[in-house]
């Protein structure tokens, strides 16, 4: 890519929102589109890990913060099933909305394991098999022994 001193700051904007909506990947550093990551079978396009979203702290304050005001105005309007069963629902609904999007905006990229993320020992373990896997890779690519003949 040529560095342009004259490109306009449209293009550079673009370039910044493309970015900010990817992650690295755990095991390889990829970059994972977060949107991809919202799936439950989502893989690293370069590793071909199965990936999860792991909690983060800014959601779980954000969740935090989101519950605490939806309890105090639940409190101030007396938002409860028995008398103000509408007040009530739309409160539930709109907690479970921002805590969903709180979750999904700031959680990060971990390697799944059985039962949600996988354990620190696992990410280990996987990093190290996906060196290993490259370095064969490239050992295999770079041995002329390995190469096929060309046929003319």
């Amino acid at each position: 890519m040529n560095d342009n001193p004259y490109q306009t700051p449209s293009s550079l904007m673009t370039l910044a929102a493309v970015e900010k909506h990817k992650a690295p990947c755990p095991v390889c550093g990829y970059p994972l589109s977060r949107v991809r990551l919202t799936f439950p079978f989502a893989r690293c396009s370069n590793c071909r890990r199965r990936m999860c979203l792991r909690r983060s702290w800014k959601s779980s304050t954000l969740s935090t913060l989101t519950a605490i005001v939806f309890f105090v105005s639940m409190s101030y309007f007396e938002a409860v099933p028995g008398s103000n069963g509408l007040l009530f629902a739309i409160h539930a609904v709109t907690f479970l909305a921002l805590g969903t999007t709180w979750f999904h905006l700031f959680a990060q990229p971990s390697l799944a394991g059985r039962l949600g993320p996988a354990s620190p020992v696992e990410l280990v373990r996987e990093k190290r098999r996906f060196l290993e896997e490259s370095v064969s890779d490239t050992s295999l690519t770079d041995n002329p022994e390995n190469q096929t003949p060309e046929h003319s």
